[in-house]
């Protein structure tokens, strides 16, 4: 069996999804329905990862009546974790889905703040499973508090693991241990480089950290996956959205399933992972999806592969 992948997503949330007939600034808005889920960009990756049958271990941090319905919620869908337990709670996330204007707002609490000692003892149980782990995802933004060395610090110890970055904010330091691929959108990556160009943007990314590959997703529009000396773009097909939240965990989580477990070359487990993120918004929970639709959209995703030189 492969070593499991082991995800740090350290800012969790519990998400409210309200489905909304239309949703109107100003005026009493009654919703059609209404669905509580465990959230945040880890837990996404690990629903993705578990119903592809992939082993996953998650760490992260958990405070609160949130943080104990995060915990419960996990444990349900059967995946190995590792959390520290916080005095500050886990923030909550409301998601608004306005079904006749096909729009999606999120509305997210302030991060908490987590102490020094919370932050030295998850740390140690993270170092505790280094062998037991064959590849390492880093996704999210992270909490108040957070020494910003704690990333570089992880890829240190896992250092000869795959290693992907679903993150552009506060991750410098990690960036610059050379993980094998650094998956954003299109405005991240804007402003991460500080470039308005996707070639200068992911030219940029090249010279400043030394990536291997360089995935960018922009919504509905065609994504892109850059190695050094070849640019590959992927047209997306055209779906019925229902909610893209978490489509982009979905993605990330393809990816890794593809390259690490299955063993395909980074370009085709993009692809895959991008027929994961389409499937996702399909439907109203986030990262969650059908694998026969994978399959399906897997094929409609059309691969071009160029020359290309930062």
């Amino acid at each position: 069996m492969a070593k499991k992948i082991l995800i740090i997503g350290l800012n969790p949330v519990w998400q409210r999804i309200i489905i909304l007939p239309e949703l109107k600034l100003g005026e009493i808005n009654r919703a059609s329905n209404t669905l509580h889920c465990a959230s945040g960009k880890g837990f996404n990756y690990c629903k993705t990862l578990k119903l592809l049958n992939a082993p996953t271990l998650l760490a992260g941090f958990a405070g609160g009546d949130r943080g104990v319905k995060y915990i419960k919620e996990l444990n349900n869908l059967g995946v190995e974790s590792i959390y520290e337990q916080t005095n500050s709670k886990t923030r909550s996330c409301t998601t608004l889905i306005s079904e006749s204007l096909h729009q999606v707002t999120e509305v997210i609490d302030p991060s908490p703040v987590i102490t020094k000692e919370e932050i030295a003892n998850l740390k140690e149980k993270i170092f505790e499973e280094a062998d037991e782990c064959g590849a390492i995802i880093i996704c999210g933004t992270h909490p108040n508090g957070m020494d910003l060395n704690f990333y570089k610090e992880v890829l240190t110890e896992f250092k000869d693991k795959l290693s992907l970055i679903d993150s552009y904010k506060g991750v410098e330091e990690a960036l610059k241990m050379k993980p094998n691929i650094l998956k954003v959108n299109a405005n991240e990556l804007k402003e991460l480089s500080s470039k308005n160009d996707l070639n200068d943007g992911a030219s940029f990314c090249f010279k400043e950290y030394d990536l291997k590959y360089l995935g960018v997703t922009d919504g509905p529009n065609k994504a892109c996956l850059f190695s050094k000396d070849k640019r590959y773009d992927y047209n997306i097909p055209t779906i019925n959205v229902l909610n893209p939240i978490g489509a982009g965990d979905s993605v990330g989580a393809g990816t890794m399933f593809k390259n690490f477990i299955e063993e395909k070359d980074m370009e085709d487990a993009f692809r895959f992972g991008l027929a994961c993120g389409v499937a996702s918004c399909e439907n109203n929970m986030p990262s969650e999806f059908d694998l026969n639709r994978v399959g399906e959209l897997y094929e409609l995703i059309d691969l071009t592969e160029s020359n290309w030189n930062f």
